[in-house]
């Protein structure tokens, strides 16, 4: 019998099928998940590395074992075969050439260019939610929402701006304008720009970032995994006046939550909304106010997804209750960024 039908007896090919299926679909989790948790690079390629390494010794251990009535039998004899061990050695050599020779950081570097040539680093392509939270902190870039402006006016990243879309555009290929853009940063192309979209799976953010980088931006990065990671992760967002009114005429399971005290929520509030003064808001989980609102109904608790939307005397005011609400592990929270007044003028048809 030759090798190779020996190897798809003893069932080797799919064995080694199977693995790689598996492994390249835990590798994009990894790439999706370490990213969130601030994972340094150098981890996911270990990960990568351990898989490829684990590839041969799953061949080896299929070639060598063997299912039998008795169960599964080793075949010790199968160990010298020179054939396997060679395929398996080789696998293994290419899996820590690709480690210790293919990653930029222990490839020989070319010689460094001289003082008048050298040229800026670019940041990392994508950033994490720490890092957009620092970012956004310090004003060190700024953080466009890549979507549609209504989409972006029912729900954004507080100081996140947007632009006009691209003009003759069809919505399943949405793009931001570049132009739009271009004046916002008053042509200057190498202002720190942080995109997002909808997601890890959203391409708007993709497009735009290679529509900059094409019309010469060279510091643009993306918060990759968007809108729906940064919520995941207690994130609070803005609704604005236009998404305020859209959402309270069409979105019957919204709850509004108003945390002006209760003598002025008594004289007058939004259609529906219900009563948590901020005054007796405390921080911590499961404590003070929030915890009878849990109990009472106020607080959605039979469905941790719905849309609920924050209003108060001040901005301030609807952010902190907001943030207290979502960090009780509610998903969809967002707060008016003015006053009580703007948002009931934002309800007049």
């Amino acid at each position: 019998m030759s090798f190779v039908a020996e190897l798809n007896q003893r069932k080797v090919f799919r064995v080694a099928a199977l693995y790689l299926i598996v492994a390249w679909v835990a590798v994009q989790a990894a790439s999706i998940a370490l990213p969130a948790f601030d994972a340094p690079g150098w981890v996911l390629r270990v990960v990568i590395l351990l898989f490829a390494l684990g590839l041969p010794i799953a061949l080896m251990l299929t070639w060598a074992l063997e299912m039998t009535p008795a169960g599964v039998t080793f075949e010790p004899t199968r160990m010298g075969n020179k054939r396997m061990w060679l395929v398996s050695g080789g696998l293994a050599v290419l899996a820590a050439a690709w480690y210790f020779l293919g990653q930029p950081a222990t490839r020989v570097q070319p010689a460094q260019p001289s003082a008048t040539q050298v040229q800026p680093v670019r940041p990392s392509a994508e950033v994490s939610t720490q890092q957009l939270k620092r970012i956004l902190a310090q004003e060190q870039a700024i953080v466009l929402d890549t979507r549609p402006h209504l989409e972006f006016a029912i729900s954004h990243i507080p100081g996140a701006l947007n632009v006009a879309a691209r003009p003759g555009i069809p919505m399943s290929m949405y793009e931001s304008d570049v132009a739009e853009v271009s004046r916002l940063v008053g042509g200057d192309l190498k202002r720190a720009l942080v995109l997002y979209c909808n997601g890890p799976l959203c391409p708007k953010s993709k497009r735009l970032s290679n529509e900059l980088e094409a019309a010469g931006y060279t510091n643009v990065r993306r918060y990759q995994l968007g809108i729906p990671v940064w919520r995941a992760f207690g994130g609070v967002t803005v609704i604005e006046a236009d998404g305020l009114r859209h959402v309270l005429s069409l979105d019957r399971t919204a709850v509004v939550i108003d945390v002006r005290e209760n003598d002025a929520f008594q004289r007058g509030t939004l259609p529906g909304a219900r009563n948590v003064p901020r005054s007796v808001v405390l921080e911590g989980r499961d404590v003070g106010e929030l915890r009878k609102a849990k109990d009472d109904g106020r607080l959605p608790m039979t469905d941790h997804n719905t849309r609920i939307i924050v209003i108060g005397r001040t901005a301030g005011d609807a952010r902190f209750v907001a943030q207290a609400i979502a960090h009780e592990a509610f998903h969809n929270v967002a707060y008016f960024p003015g006053t009580f007044e703007e948002a009931s003028v934002a309800l007049v048809p």
